[in-house]
């Protein structure tokens, strides 16, 4: 069977910690809004400022990376496909894993 144009697919999301990647709590990033239509919004602590961020689909193609010089990052999403997303901010100690849907 095919999918349609009219078919809805949840996919159950969960965090996840790989490996020399670390969780942190929720006060200390924040992305927003999520599902994001085509602007999400990135806040980080200080802690993260020198570091990168990465945009991944599942299949692990990345869609965005830009280095980390302010507190807040906007990344554009109007030209990506709706569906679920990984959002890695990568720093000399650390690696931060959150999942983020477009709609």
């Amino acid at each position: 069977a095919y999918l349609t144009k009219d078919t809805i697919v949840v996919v159950p999301m969960t965090k996840t910690v790989v490996p020399n990647e670390t969780a942190i709590d929720d006060k200390s990033i924040s992305i927003w809004p999520n599902p994001a239509d085509n602007v999400l919004h990135v806040d980080l602590p200080e802690s993260c400022l020198s570091g990168i961020i990465h945009v991944t689909d599942l299949r692990g193609v990345e869609i965005y990376r830009q280095n980390i010089n302010n507190h807040r990052v906007d990344i554009r999403l109007d030209s990506y496909p709706s569906g679920p997303y990984i959002l890695r901010i990568i720093t000399e100690d650390k690696a931060i894993i959150r999942y983020f849907v477009k709609k």
